[in-house]
């Protein structure tokens, strides 16, 4: 007697084809999955129709096993057409069963759900613990493994507690029919607005898995930036460090003949003048600390654009990742409507998203690729013909694929001048500060000597 399978495949334009099918065993279901077209992913019993104990594990393509939990829910065959408009409302008839397993293929794909307010207020990770993250989650996904699967098995061997807690949030809110991009858009201070359009992308054209090793890449360049930086935020904290401590040092040392009336003196002093010191750094801290925050996010990068070196690489890096973008939804067949509404967001800074968000009306209406990228001012001539070249020739994408290298030239180079600039500015810094304690131990010393040969000579 035919068995009821689950399945998941994907299909010839690369998007995810969720439905069931009736087979003899699980191997007959990858043979009539494959000759409706699909590539199949994941394979699993219903257990409506088998009289395998609701106990039982199933097994998904590559060996992953899950347990199975029953719960009351609407499922339906489901394929989802290309275009972010779709993705975003796609919605199907459904008929209902009972007692499906808790990873059942869902009804449709849903809207992004509205943040709460708990979730926007979980702190930030560091992104050190996102690049490690990510490394994880890439190579499970490549090898074949679902996404929801590949979310169960990080969330039980991630050590950072957040990201370990969000894994295993997004796989149940996969199999409820949701998507991971979903998940991640709900928490703003872990996942920048810019990497949550990355995925969501992915999952348009199709390449998630693609998408999820160049966000890991990102975030590993992004480390390799500030590598060091704590090295030198240590040596600037001790050159402020070292001229709060000489600033009332030879003036109380030297204030009397009594050496301990001359060290009270002194500790006295310095219980006022640490204090402003760490106020001052406190507020430091605090500052940049809302700079930070998401509702900043404008403004900071805004002044980042404007800083020298940095301010280069924010231009680069988010312009580079555009157009890398661009290229995978054009290669996966994504109509360049739609493939620019969903790159477009994948810029990292605000200020390059508003230009690049500018001109979607522009083609929407019909507009020309190479006329978007000369309507946002961002890209040089060079840039523009090449696309123009690639849009005459019938070869878009090989332009955009040499576009995008030449993006990532420049990203390299960048790197490297901010990476130079970062120490430039704090040996600029440490020499200041410490020149100035250097001066003011000169002048207070040559200062409290010539007081203490004046006062107490004369006696």
């Amino acid at each position: 007697m035919p068995t009821n399978y689950f399945y998941e495949a994907i299909d010839g334009s690369g998007q995810t084809v969720l439905g069931k099918v009736d087979a003899q065993s699980e191997q007959d279901a990858h043979r009539r999955i494959i000759a409706m077209g699909y590539r199949p992913k994941s394979v699993a019993v219903n257990p409506a129709s088998s009289s395998a104990g609701l106990a039982d594990s199933i097994t998904l393509m590559g060996g992953q096993a899950l347990s199975r939990q029953p719960v009351q829910r609407d499922v339906t065959a489901m394929q989802p057409e290309i275009g972010l408009q779709n993705y975003r409302s796609a919605s199907v008839p459904t008929s209902t069963t009972t007692a499906e397993p808790e990873f059942a293929i869902p009804v449709a794909v849903k809207r992004t759900p509205v943040p709460v307010d708990d979730r926007q207020s979980v702190a930030a990770v560091k992104n050190s613990d996102l690049m490690y993250f990510f490394q994880m989650l890439a190579p499970l996904v490549k090898s074949g493994m679902t996404i929801f699967a590949a979310l169960d098995n990080v969330s039980t061997r991630f050590k950072q507690p957040t990201l370990a807690k969000i894994a295993a949030e997004a796989s149940r809110h996969i199999r409820a029919g949701g998507t991971f991009s979903d998940t991640m858009a709900c928490y703003p201070r872990v996942f920048p607005e810019h990497i949550v359009s990355m995925v969501r992308a992915g999952e348009i054209g199709g390449f998630l898995e693609i998408v999820l090793a160049e966000i890991s890449l990102n975030f590993e360049q992004n480390v390799a930036l500030y590598r060091g930086v704590n090295l030198m935020k240590a040596w600037i904290v001790q050159a402020f460090l070292t001229l709060a401590l000489m600033i009332p040092l030879f003036s109380s040392i030297l204030n009397s003949m009594d050496m301990r009336a001359n060290i009270a003196l002194y500790i006295r002093r310095e219980m006022i003048i640490l204090p402003i010191f760490a106020g001052v750094f406190c507020v430091g801290y605090l500052l940049n600390r809302q700079l930070q925050s998401p509702g900043m996010r404008r403004t900071r990068d805004a002044i980042s654009l404007r800083l020298p070196a940095f301010g280069d690489l924010q231009r680069t890096a988010a312009l580079s990742a555009f157009i890398r973008m661009l290229r995978k939804l054009h290669q996966a067949g994504v109509g360049h409507i739609q493939a620019w509404e969903a790159a477009m967001n994948t810029a990292d800074n605000m200020i390059i998203r508003e230009k690049l968000a500018s001109v979607y009306d522009r083609v929407n209406r019909g507009g020309s690729l190479s006329d978007a990228f000369a309507a946002t001012g961002l890209f040089g001539d060079n840039i523009e013909q090449i696309v123009v070249t690639g849009e005459l020739s019938g070869s878009i994408n090989e332009s955009l694929d040499h576009a995008a290298t030449i993006y990532q030239d420049r990203v390299q180079d960048a790197h490297k001048a901010a990476r130079s600039m970062m120490w430039r500015i704090t040996r600029t810094t440490v020499l200041i500060v410490g020149g100035a304690a250097v001066l003011w131990m000169t002048k207070s010393y040559f200062a409290a000597v010539f007081h203490f040969a004046d006062e107490f000579g004369a006696e």
